[in-house]
């Protein structure tokens, strides 16, 4: 089911789009996930799960706006201890828009009684989800909407799905923050599953 959302109900769901201070990448940002509601199979961005696996009772928003702030407190912190400057709105950008594709990515399953204690509802995968990797959708209305290569380019590797690693500062930022609150929600879940970080390779 598509929906239809104001820039007040995008900023109610994601706040920290209002910190994003180049005009022009702030009504990129709003008009990709304004575009993905209008695409998705989902009746809010509230009901979709982080992810299909051990996070699946766990909310997609809580994340995409859990990634934010850490990866903002973790650059305000190297920027006021150490003088390590960052681009704020391309940081901002990037976490807000490196799981916008999931929404898309899945769809309602119907087949799968819900959770009661789960704040979201069970999902599959969409086709979408079957043919494309993760994060490559989101990238491509970043390029569709001429926001730059370089967003693009962190939002694609953000994720192991990516054979790409990401390069500069903002692009770190996001993957270990993306991880942080990641490796939380399995600790929350409880169900016993490797964290992303006993599965790394060194």
């Amino acid at each position: 089911m598509s929906i239809q959302l104001s820039e007040n109900q995008i900023s109610q769901t994601f706040p920290l789009i209002e910190e994003i201070k180049d005009k022009n990448l702030k009504i990129g940002v709003y008009t990709i996930i304004k575009e993905i509601a209008e695409e998705m199979k989902w009746d809010s961005f509230h009901d979709v799960p982080k992810n299909l696996d051990h996070e699946r009772n766990r909310s997609l928003v809580v994340h995409i706006n859990g990634v934010t702030e850490i990866a903002l407190s973790m650059a305000e912190m190297y920027k006021r201890t150490q003088n390590l400057n960052f681009n704020k709105d391309l940081l901002l950008a990037s976490c807000l828009l490196h799981d916008i594709s999931k929404p898309v990515e899945c769809e309602p399953d119907t087949s799968v009684k819900k959770n009661t204690t789960s704040p979201v509802l069970p999902a599959k995968k969409s086709e979408i989800g079957n043919f494309m990797p993760h994060a490559s959708y989101a990238a491509h209305k970043v390029l569709e909407k001429k926001l730059g290569l370089e967003l693009a380019h962190i939002v694609t590797t953000h994720t192991h799905a990516s054979n790409v690693r990401g390069m500069g500062w903002e692009a770190a930022i996001l993957f270990y923050a993306d991880f942080v609150d990641s490796d939380a929600g399995i600790t929350l879940a409880g169900e016993g599953a490797k964290l992303f970080m006993q599965r790394w390779k060194l």
